[in-house]
C-alpha cells in the first residue's frame, strides 16, 4: 500500500522557518505597506488554551507545551525537500508587486530593517532565510549528532539548490528546545536571486535607489563542506568564544539540565566569517550592487560592524519624519526578537527600538539612546520575547524596568512581568495587544524620506555609507 503523505498549505510561501525574521519581516512589511494590521501567524483557541493551562501548571508542563509547539511549527522532511532559494526569492518579490517604489531595501533579516523599509515606504528583501526541519528527538548537547543531520541536508541542497550556502545554526542556549526536535539551517544566497534582480528592474522607479545594508558582524564558524558551515551560538550577550571554550555561567546553565561542563568545540580549525543571520558576504554585496548598476539604479550602501547602530539610524529617521509632520514621538516601543510591529508603529507614530534579545549589549544601547533622546516621552511600551530556557545572558526584567522608568512610565505589551521570561503564552498575545494600542493612538507617519536625509542620519549614527548615482 502506498504511503499517504500529509500536504500542508503555507499561504503561498515555501516551507521555511515560520518563526524566523526572514519570513516574518517580508510578510509584515508587505502588510504595513498596505496599512493592514494582519499578522502571518494566527493561533487557534485550542493552542492558546493549552498554552494557558501549561503556563499555570508548572515548569515541566510548560516545557512540554513549548516543545510540542516548536515541533509543530517545524517543517517535515518531505516538505523541506521542496524548498528552493529561487522559490523563496520569488515568493518574497511577489509580495510587493503591483506598483513602483522609490526605494528597495536589501539586507539581512535584522529586525530594525523592517522599520527602515517602512519609513522609506519600501519593500524589504532578505538576503537569507531559515529552515527548521523536524527530526526525531536528539539531545540538545549532542552536537556531533546534530552536525551529522546538517551534513545530510547540506548534501541534498548541494545537488538541488547550488545557489545557497548553508550555515548550521547550533545554539544550545537560546534554541535548546527547538534543537531537540529539528535542524536549524540558515540558507544564504550566494548571488542576487533572479526574482530580486527582476524586481529591481521592473518595480524600482527610474530615479529610485537600492538601499544595500551590510552588517559586518563576524562569528567563529567551522567549514564542514563547500556549501556548509557550522556556527555555535548567536549574537547577544554571550560571545562566540564563550560557547567554544566554556565559562562558569554556561556550566551553571547546563547544570540545570543535568549536564556537565559546557563547551561546544569541534576538533578542527575555526575561522571568523560573516555571522549566519545578520552578516553579509562581500560576494553577495557586490552581486546586489552589480544588479543595480546594470539596471541604472542609484545605490546607497550602509555598513557597520555594530548591529545596534542600524536601530539608532531607524529611530533617528522616525524622529526626523515625525518632526516634519509636526508630531514628535511621545512614546517608544522597546522590543526584541520576533516581536516586531511595523504597521502599528507607523500607524501611531511609535518610535521603534529593537534588539535581537534583551541581553546586556541591548540594555546598554537602549539606556544610552534614551538618555540622549532630546524630547519628553509620555510612555515606553515593552515587549520581550520569552526564554523558556531562561538564557543566562538575558537581563532581569526588574533591571530593565528600573532603567526605562528613569525616562518615562513603562507599559508591558503582551507579557506578564511576574511570569517573564518563562511565559510561553506571550507569543499568542503580543501582536493583538500592540495593534489594539495603536488603534487607540492613531497618528500615521507620512512624510517621505530622501537619500540626503538617510546619509545625514547615517553619518550621525556612526554608520559608513557610499552613494552611487546611475544616470
Amino acid at each position: 500500500m502506498a504511503k499517504t503523505i500529509k500536504v500542508r498549505a503555507f499561504g503561498g510561501a515555501p516551507a521555511v522557518d515560520f518563526l524566523d525574521l526572514s519570513y516574518l519581516m517580508p510578510m509584515l512589511a508587505s502588510a504595513a505597506l498596505n496599512d493592514s494590521p494582519a499578522h502571518p501567524l494566527k493561533y487557534g483557541a485550542p493552542i492558546k488554551l493549552g498554552g494557558a493551562i501549561a503556563q499555570s501548571a508548572g515548569k515541566i508542563p510548560r516545557w512540554q507545551f513549548y516543545e510540542r509547539f516548536a515541533r509543530h511549527m517545524m517543517t517535515e522532511p518531505h516538505e523541506a525537500e521542496t524548498v528552493k532559494s529561487r522559490l523563496f526569492a520569488r515568493w518574497v518579490a511577489n509580495l510587493y508587486r503591483g506598483r513602483k517604489y522609490q526605494f528597495v531595501v536589501i539586507g539581512p533579516p535584522l529586525g530594525s530593517l523592517v522599520y527602515l523599509s517602512m519609513i522609506l515606504d519600501a519593500p524589504f528583501l532578505p538576503l537569507n532565510y531559515g529552515l527548521a526541519i523536524r527530526h526525531k528527538p536528539i539531545h540538545p548537547d549532542n552536537m556531533l549528532e546534530h552536525v551529522e543531520m546538517a551534513k545530510k541536508w547540506a548534501a541534498h541542497f548541494a545537488k538541488v539548490d547550488p545557489d545557497v550556502h548553508i550555515v548550521h545554526e547550533y545554539d544550545p542556549v537560546h534554541q535548546r528546545f527547538r534543537l531537540k526536535h529539528g535542524s536549524l539551517l540558515r540558507c544564504r544566497f550566494t548571488t542576487i536571486p533572479e526574482a530580486y534582480d527582476d524586481f529591481i528592474a521592473k518595480n524600482l522607479a527610474p530615479n529610485g535607489a537600492v538601499i544595500v545594508v551590510e552588517s559586518r558582524i563576524g562569528w567563529r564558524q567551522y567549514k564542514l563542506a563547500n556549501n556548509l558551515s557550522h556556527q555555535v551560538g548567536q549574537p547577544g550577550g554571550i560571545p562566540c568564544e564563550e560557547y567554544l571554550f566554556s565559562s562558569p555561567r554556561l556550566d551553571k546553565f547546563r547544570s540545570r539540565f543535568m549536564q556537565t561542563e559546557a563547551f561546544y568545540r569541534l576538533n578542527m580549525p575555526d575561522e571568523i566569517q560573516p555571522e549566519s543571520r545578520f552578516g553579509v558576504t562581500p560576494r553577495m554585496r557586490l552581486s546586489v550592487i552589480s544588479s543595480a548598476d546594470e539596471h541604472r539604479k542609484n545605490i546607497c550602501q550602509l555598513y557597520s560592524d555594530e548591529i545596534y547602530l542600524f536601530n539608532q539610524l531607524v529611530s533617528q529617521l522616525f524622529l526626523r519624519g515625525a518632526r516634519r509632520d509636526g508630531a514628535l514621538p511621545s512614546r517608544c516601543y522597546v522590543h526584541s526578537g520576533n516581536f516586531i510591529a511595523p504597521q502599528p508603529c507607523m500607524h501611531s507614530n511609535l518610535l521603534p527600538v529593537w534588539s535581537p534579545t534583551p541581553c546586556y549589549p541591548a540594555f546598554q544601547f537602549v539606556e544610552s539612546y534614551l538618555k540622549k533622546y532630546p524630547h519628553k516621552l509620555e510612555e515606553i511600551l515593552v515587549s520581550f520575547e520569552p526564554s523558556m530556557e531562561e538564557a543566562p545572558d538575558f537581563i532581569m526584567l526588574e533591571r530593565w524596568k528600573e532603567m526605562l522608568e528613569e525616562k518615562a512610565p513603562v507599559r508591558f505589551i503582551g507579557m506578564n512581568p511576574a511570569k517573564y521570561p518563562r511565559e510561553a503564552t506571550s507569543v499568542f498575545r503580543q501582536w493583538n495587544e500592540i495593534v489594539r494600542w495603536s488603534k487607540r493612538h492613531k497618528r500615521p507617519l507620512s512624510t517621505p524620506i530622501t537619500i540626503d536625509t538617510i546619509v545625514q542620519e547615517a553619518e550621525k549614527s556612526g554608520i559608513f555609507f557610499q552613494v552611487t548615482e546611475n544616470k
